[in-house]
């Protein structure tokens, strides 16, 4: 049977989420070489991405640091709000604030400065309550206050479109791993 990317990418995420590690990585690879975009420097993000969320970590962000100077503006300012969050979470607050002031300062739409605000945000007051419950789930999240978290992700889980809720499926995870 013929996969499209999103299928592989699935298929690799349900390989991880069983322990293949292996099975799940070579999915990816195959994810990756179907990926309609040309552009090396995305397909480094995608791959850095992978990495992070399979516990290659310092991997992911190296890969990720090299690629942003290739990007595009409004890449660009995806990917530092990403490393910005990455930053955050293994607890360097400071490198996480200077990243998310320089996507703010490469945003060219309404939603990227918006990205970048929250995550100045979380870098800036961690615990406060902004409103939003993704944001106040990341605020937990990075406060270690792992049950605190849970109610919101889960609400946010059962919200949101299966098609879409990777990110909130990962968070999710995460915050029951850490709460036993």
């Amino acid at each position: 049977q013929q996969f499209g990317a999103p299928e592989l990418l699935k298929a690799a995420e349900a390989n991880l989420m069983t322990g293949n590690l292996p099975g799940a990585d070579g999915l990816f690879q195959k994810y990756l070489g179907s990926s309609p975009s040309s552009q090396p420097a995305r397909a480094a993000v995608d791959q850095a991405q992978w990495e992070f969320l399979t516990g290659r970590r310092k991997a992911a962000m190296a890969r990720l640091e090299n690629a942003i100077p290739q990007l595009d503006p409004e890449a660009r300012s995806l990917a530092l709000s990403q490393l910005s969050l990455w930053k955050l979470e293994i607890g360097d607050s400071q490198a996480a604030a200077a990243l998310a002031e320089q996507a703010a300062q490469t945003a060219v739409t309404p939603a990227n400065h918006a990205l970048s605000t929250i995550c100045r945000l979380l870098t800036v007051r961690p615990s406060d309550k902004s409103g939003s419950p993704i944001v106040d789930a990341y605020a937990l999240l990075f406060a270690r206050n792992f049950q605190g978290a849970l109610p919101l992700l889960q609400s946010l889980y059962t919200e949101t479109n299966p098609a879409r809720d990777g990110q909130i499926r990962t968070l999710l995870a995460w915050a029951y791993v850490e709460t036993g």
